[in-house]
């Protein structure tokens, strides 16, 4: 197979590959993960017309910030070059079978490698590897490494990875035994983007009617928000939110209640205890039109604000995707909520009744009254640039879900449950 297809970064080390994702241009890349942003006031894309179809509009390119400087790598095995891609400086060595034989000196050192994940990138990127080792008459073991159960595990066989030959195992059992480890994420997992991507052409139109309506409702609370912190008006509320929690001055105490029982989160309780391990549960295109738009809105809120994209992320989607949806799914609401810090729980007792408000007397009134989608708006969330930041992001992810144990002890212990 050709090794073009799947590109590796050279480490400072100077000697060690470490994998970069779906690059099939037929060289090995370095780009820097810091992303610069667009500097041009608008772009070309290709953009979801009213009548569903394809087309290219020029639309407004997100605001840009600051450029942080381009990173650099050195190497001893292989010959680097600079080239500039749209203003964007990038050193990579041009790929092609007359590097095979310069791999065992790369590798050197190096008996294993782990694949950890299967996914979209797992086939190429260890049937490229495990080839191309072959190729140079290496012996280092390139093995899949995937959680006990999974369904990918038929797929690595027919791949030629088998438990027998010592190249297909557990995910843990392969970490550890490696002495180099390519952590994979399949696309599904690497943003907003796919998710919108996945859905049919009605599908589209559904969350594209939803995320138009939803966006600036959002953000016109996510704007308070920050202004709210920023100005030191959340942390003293906190405070004096602190002293109303015991009796004073002849007043009663008005500690935090739980916010999990209303007839919503009981049906989810009810949904929750009858549903199969690992159901996630349907995909509804308006939930998630709704979902994202709160999401890009705080994006851009923050963007506008001069924060960095690593910040940004963590902030607007790690944080949910890897850690509040985790703990809601398993519990509900108040089990994710009140497993935070009490600024959060306040804030969320505060906010929510506003977001609430916003979207039921603006967002879902633009609906019913037949607003159109604003083009524009879908346009400017498929191209823009956090899309790539958050792929870049996603390479870091551990393949590790987050677990939620009923007796887990980073639960509170007013909120441990020993059911579902």
């Amino acid at each position: 197979m050709a090794a073009a297809a799947t590109s590796y970064s050279i480490s400072s080390s100077s000697k060690t590959l470490k994998p970069t994702l779906s690059s099939n241009l037929g060289f090995l890349s370095y780009s820097s993960p810091s992303l610069k942003p667009l500097k041009a006031k608008s772009l070309y894309c290709i953009a979801p017309s009213s009548g569903g179809a394809l087309n290219a509009r020029m639309v407004a390119a997100p605001t840009a910030i600051k450029a942080p400087i381009s990173l650099d790598f050195e190497t001893s095995v292989f010959n680097k070059e600079k080239v500039t891609l749209s203003g964007h400086d990038e050193y990579i060595v041009k790929g092609g079978r007359d590097l095979f034989k310069l791999l065992p000196d790369a590798f050197k050192g190096i008996k294993q490698i782990g694949v950890i994940g299967w996914g979209s990138q797992g086939p190429a990127q260890a049937q490229n590897l495990r080839d191309s080792l072959a190729e140079a008459k290496s012996d280092i073991v390139v093995k899949i490494g995937l959680r006990k159960g999974s369904h990918s595990f038929a797929e690595a066989r027919e791949a030629g990875f088998t438990e027998e030959n010592g190249t297909l195992g557990d995910l843990f059992e392969t970490i550890s035994g490696s002495d180099l480890v390519l952590l994979l994420i399949s696309d599904a997992a690497q943003g907003m983007l796919a998710l919108y991507n996945s859905l049919d052409a009605d599908g589209k139109k559904e969350f594209a009617t939803a995320y138009t309506a939803s966006y600036y409702p959002c953000m016109e609370i996510l704007y308070e928000c920050y202004e709210d912190v920023a100005t030191g008006s959340e942390i003293r509320s906190v405070v004096l939110a602190g002293r109303r929690f015991s009796e004073k001055e002849g007043l009663p105490a008005f500690p935090m209640g739980k916010i999990d029982q209303t007839r919503m989160w009981k049906v989810g309780e009810r949904v929750r205890a009858a549903r199969q391990f690992g159901d996630l549960g349907p995909l509804y295109p308006f939930t998630a039109g709704v979902y994202v738009a709160l999401m890009m809105a705080q994006i851009e809120v923050l963007r506008k604000k001069g924060h960095s994209y690593s910040e940004i992320i963590n902030e607007s989607v790690i944080e949910s995707v890897d850690s509040l949806n985790p703990f809601m799914h398993a519990r509900g609401v108040s089990f994710m909520v009140d497993n935070c810090s009490t600024t959060a729980r306040l804030g969320s007792r505060k906010w929510a009744p506003r977001f609430d408000y916003n979207l039921t007397q603006q967002a879902l009134v633009a609906i019913d009254n037949n607003l159109p989608i604003d083009i524009d708006l879908i346009t400017n969330f498929v191209c823009d640039p956090v899309h790539e930041a958050i792929e870049v992001c996603a390479r870091l992810r551990p393949t590790v879900d987050i677990s939620v144990p009923p007796d887990a002890d980073f639960v509170r212990p007013e909120l441990r449950q020993t059911c579902n």
